[in-house]
């Protein structure tokens, strides 16, 4: 089954956050993403290549916007853009773009198995661990290896219509 539609809600590590905030910096969003209940929210991008295979997802479900924190006169500037769930099993990689646009391997993430309801799959608490990748996007502040702040994440199930196809 495709999916489609949904949104992927994170606090990244809201002691960073916080921290940010408390020192003066910015927390910017750009791109469609917004807070709700202190998480940022990331509605679901059109390119991407998510299906259901029984409970498990497959290929990456694509969401867009950014969440842009800086500080400290400009030595502190650190953005999550484009979050991509690349699905590899019952695991995923979070995958973030960076200012030149690279591809960055952020975190490994702990999917298991959604809650699927009125044809929405939601995976709660999704464990998030830092990658070596990822650590360097902090500047080494959190170490490889480190947890984050777990993600949630929603995919409307569906029929992708074809362009050629005809509304019924």
């Amino acid at each position: 089954m495709e999916l489609w539609r949904g949104e992927l809600r994170w606090p990244i590590k809201s002691s960073f956050v916080e921290y940010v905030r408390r020192s003066g910096g910015k927390v910017l969003l750009e791109g469609g993403a917004f807070v709700d209940d202190e998480e940022f929210a990331y509605p679901r991008g059109a390119t991407d290549t998510a299906w259901l295979s029984g409970d498990t997802p497959m290929g990456s479900a694509s969401f867009t916007g950014a969440v842009r924190l800086t500080g400290h006169g400009g030595m502190l500037d650190v953005s999550f853009r484009n979050p991509q769930l690349v699905f590899e099993g019952e695991d995923a990689r979070l995958v973030v773009q960076g200012e030149g646009g690279e591809l960055i391997d952020f975190a490994s993430c702990e999917i298991g198995t959604p809650l699927v309801r009125d044809d929405v799959a939601e995976w709660l608490g999704v464990r998030v661990i830092l990658t070596p990748e990822g650590s360097r996007v902090f500047n080494g502040m959190y170490r490889p290896y480190s947890e984050m702040d777990s993600l949630n994440f929603t995919l409307a199930l569906g029929r992708a219509q074809s362009p050629r196809e005809e509304p019924a």
